[in-house]
């Protein structure tokens, strides 16, 4: 198989599409050409990692691209790389590991997180159980109470895959709660996430509901 440019892989996507209007490819080609061309250049589909991933959201920060576009454009690279992942030409999808493009909470929206920003945090010490929370939150879009509810149980290191089950909600003692939509979920992270879930382990504290992440007095995390 012919190795492609990443550039060339997203033009096939958008030319796949059968039941579109012209208006419709034409506006995928175009943001193709905005924000994937300048970074990709002729870096080939086996080169799609975290660094392609990174420099792509950064210059769609720089650029201050709309939210929509954003979207649009992570949607694609993600279906582009899991059909490279699902052929063995990459090794994993680099986007699985982005922070959700939009926070709601009581109602509200929240701005969502610039890559610089995104960026900052994941810089932070991990060992700390607070920055390994919502560094696992952004690499894996799990909401809050489901991070904070997640037991060791829920981890297979073998499959390299979390089941996301039940929810510990603020003030909560227990994560007996079954997920905001009642329903379970599997999901299975890049190694990025399974580092983070590596050293929490290496530094747990025993606890006896399992849960994953602790404060630094043992008990179950409120307030994230």
């Amino acid at each position: 198989m012919r190795n492609r440019t990443i550039s060339e892989e997203c033009r096939r996507w958008v030319m796949g599409k059968s039941n579109w209007t012209e208006k419709e490819r034409g506006k995928w080609i175009r943001l193709t050409e905005k924000y994937v061309d300048p970074v990709a250049g002729e870096r080939k589909m086996s080169r799609m990692d975290d660094a392609f991933r990174k420099e792509t959201l950064d210059r769609m920060d720089r650029m201050q691209a709309a939210e929509e576009s954003r979207e649009m454009l992570v949607g694609m690279l993600r279906d582009v790389a899991a059909k490279a992942v699902k052929e063995k030409r990459i090794a994993y999808n680099p986007f699985l590991e982005i922070p959700p493009l939009r926070r709601r909470g009581d109602g509200k929206k929240y701005p969502a997180m610039s890559a610089r920003e995104v960026g900052r945090l994941m810089d932070q010490d991990s060992h700390v159980a607070a920055n390994a929370c919502m560094q696992v939150q952004l690499l894996t879009g799990m909401r809050p109470a489901e991070a904070r509810g997640l037991c060791w149980e829920d981890i297979s290191e073998r499959d390299r895959t979390i089941r996301i089950c039940h929810q510990l909600r603020d003030g909560s003692a227990h994560p007996i709660e079954r997920t905001k939509n009642g329903k379970v979920r599997k999901i299975a992270p890049g190694p990025m996430a399974f580092e983070i879930l590596r050293k929490m382990k290496e530094n747990r504290t025993e606890d006896a509901k399992g849960l994953v992440f602790l404060d630094a007095e043992g008990n179950p995390m409120n307030g994230m």
